[in-house]
């Protein structure tokens, strides 16, 4: 049933999620049962603390859509621009990445409410998205060519320069030493980076 598959997780029940195609795919494997929920083009895929699962859908008008339980939620962003990745807070509302809308949104599960933040530069680009250790979220410009802070009590971003062209990072992971870590797909580069302040 699904002609194409992205990204798969594995949520703390063991139960295996996977992103694309026409439909959301979810196995079982302790039961070998396969279930599909329609929401079409999803990319983006994280598991919340309360067993829900979360997808950015990269197609279309691009909805952030849930399932939880067997029933699949759908929200719609102001902006079309494409919800590209997401990533869960510990107060377990949803940040996500506009590629081509060039902004950060917040959603409120409880609410539904979704706020959008316009990001600096001609062309933002916003791809992979994080925590770091102190709560600031990261993002790359996939067409700028910078690496980015932003502070979600503010607002606020500060630009870092990356030293290499076409930074093209799909994900970021965090290590337990605080790090994070990427692939660059296009410059063939693995790394990690962290913000050294001075004191």
């Amino acid at each position: 049933m699904v002609d194409s598959t992205h990204t798969i997780r594995v949520d703390d029940a063991g139960v295996v999620w996977v992103s694309g195609g026409p439909v959301i795919t979810r196995f079982n494997p302790q039961t070998g049962e396969w279930k599909h929920f329609p929401l079409v083009g999803t990319y983006g895929n994280e598991s919340a603390p309360d067993g829900s699962q979360w997808f950015t859908a990269f197609r279309d008008k691009g909805p952030i859509g849930r399932v939880k339980g067997d029933e699949l939620t759908t929200f719609q962003p102001p902006t079309n621009g494409k919800p590209q990745r997401l990533v869960i807070a510990k107060d377990g509302t949803i940040w996500f990445t506009e590629r081509q809308g060039n902004k950060l949104g917040h959603l409120d599960p409880a609410t539904g409410a979704i706020k959008e933040f316009d990001l600096p530069g001609p062309e933002a680009s916003p791809y992979a998205i994080n925590f770091d250790a102190q709560g600031m979220l990261w993002y790359p410009s996939h067409e700028m060519d910078t690496m980015n802070r932003f502070d979600p009590a503010t607002g606020k971003v500060t630009e870092y320069p990356y030293p290499h062209a076409e930074i093209a990072m799909r994900e970021f992971f965090v290590d337990s030493k605080g790090r994070m870590w990427y692939g660059g797909s296009t410059n063939n580069k693995v790394g990690y980076f962290y913000l050294n302040e001075q004191k």
